[in-house]
C-alpha cells in the first residue's frame, strides 16, 4: 500500500487538521531539493511530476490522510486513472519513481502486500495486515487480520473502547473533550493493541503517566508505545496509518407500534 512520505510533517498545517474534508492540498514551492532536480532532469518529468500532483491531490482525500487507498482498499494505477481521468500508464511509471530510493517521495509500508512493488514477496499464512479487511476475523493460516474496524459494534473495536477510555482518563485528566488529532492517535493504537500486540503493551504504557513529574504525558506515552519491536517487518507506525477509526452510526430508534383497535364486544 503506498502512503506519501512525512506526510503530516509536509502537507499538512495546523489549520488543515482540523478540516476533517480537504478540498484542497498544500504543496511545498521548493525547487531546488535533490529529488525534484533528479525528476527535472529525465525525459519523462512532465509526465512524472503530473502524476506526483494527482496523487497528492488524491491522498489528501483518502480516509486516512496521506495513503492511496479509499473505502474499499489501497488504489491501483487503474484506480488512480478511474478517479483523475489521466493515463494508468502515468501513475504505474510515477510510482516505480517516486519510491526510488533516490527519490523517496512515496513509500510502501506494507512491502509484499502489493504486487508489482518493490520488495513484493508472496503473503505468508500468520500475521497479515490487508488494508481491506473490515471488521475482526482470522485467516487460515492462524493470526489476527487486521485493518478496516469498520463497523461501530465489531469485536474489535469493543475491545479497543474501554482502552481508549483509560487512556483518556491518564493523559487528559482535565478534559472530556480531545482533539481530533489525539482521539485519532489514542484509538489506531488500541486497535493495534487488541489486533496485533496485546492489551497489556498499551496499558503498560500508561503506569504511572499521570504523576505529577511527567511534564508532557503525551509524548511520554507515544514514546512508550514506540519501543515495541517491529511486527513481521512492519513498523508500529505502519501498523498505526492502516487503522480506521470507525465512525458511530446514530441510533435509530423502533417505531412506535399502535396499539391494536379495541375490538367490538
Amino acid at each position: 500500500m503506498w502512503r506519501i512520505r512525512d506526510w503530516d510533517n509536509i502537507y499538512e498545517s495546523s489549520e488543515t487538521r482540523k478540516i476533517r474534508r480537504l478540498s484542497y492540498v498544500l504543496v511545498p514551492n521548493k525547487h531546488d531539493g535533490k529529488g525534484f532536480r533528479r525528476i527535472a532532469k529525465r525525459q519523462d518529468a512532465a509526465e512524472v511530476y503530473a502524476a506526483w500532483i494527482l496523487m497528492l491531490q488524491v491522498a489528501s482525500k483518502s480516509p486516512n490522510r496521506g495513503v492511496l487507498a479509499d473505502n474499499d482498499g489501497e488504489l491501483t494505477e487503474a484506480d488512480l486513472a478511474d478517479k483523475t481521468g489521466f493515463p494508468e500508464q502515468i501513475f504505474a511509471n510515477a510510482l516505480k519513481v517516486l519510491s526510488d530510493k533516490s527519490i523517496g517521495w512515496i513509500e510502501d509500508v506494507l512491502p509484499g502486500d502489493h504486487p508489482g512493488t518493490p520488495g513484493h514477496a508472496p503473503v505468508s499464512s500468520g500475521l497479515t495486515v490487508p488494508y481491506r479487511t473490515v471488521g475482526y476475523s482470522t485467516i487460515s493460516g492462524g493470526g489476527p487480520v487486521a485493518g478496516f474496524c469498520g463497523t461501530w459494534d465489531s469485536e474489535a473495536w469493543q475491545k479497543a473502547m474501554p482502552l481508549c477510555a483509560r487512556a483518556h482518563a491518564a493523559l487528559f485528566p482535565n478534559t472530556t473533550r480531545l482533539k481530533q488529532i489525539d482521539r485519532e492517535i489514542i484509538g489506531k493504537a488500541a486497535l493495534v493493541a487488541v489486533l496485533i500486540y496485546s492489551e497489556s503493551w498499551f496499558t503498560a504504557a500508561l503506569d504511572g503517566i499521570d504523576s505529577p513529574e511527567i511534564k508532557k504525558p503525551v509524548a511520554v506515552w507515544k514514546s512508550r508505545l514506540s519501543k515495541q519491536p517491529e511486527s513481521e517487518g512492519r513498523t508500529l507506525q505502519s501498523l498505526l496509518d492502516i487503522m480506521v477509526i470507525p465512525k458511530r452510526q446514530p441510533v435509530t430508534k423502533p417505531p412506535i407500534k399502535e396499539p391494536d383497535d379495541a375490538k367490538p364486544e
